[in-house]
């Protein structure tokens, strides 16, 4: 038994998860910008930039999101 408000977070999250996986650089700009955020908080020179290296698209993130928003559904709908 779910409500609307759980369904809504539910859709947010799963939308969230479909364009991880399937926006190209996407990832790879995040996890870069969680670094240097890192890095920066770190350490009083900021201008030094940390690379994590290239990253793979994880194409399985839109495959989670298509399930979480299915399930969710599902779930709301099944009360």
């Amino acid at each position: 038994m779910i409500g609307t408000d759980q369904v809504i977070n539910g859709v947010g999250i799963g939308l969230v998860l479909i364009f991880l996986g399937l926006v190209p650089g996407l990832y790879q700009s995040l996890a870069e910008g969680l670094a240097n955020c890192a890095s920066f908080l770190s350490t009083r020179f900021a201008f030094l930039r940390w690379s994590c290296g290239e990253l793979e698209q994880p194409r399985w993130f839109a495959a989670v999101g298509v399930a979480v928003i299915s399930l969710t559904f599902l779930a709301y709908y099944a009360r």
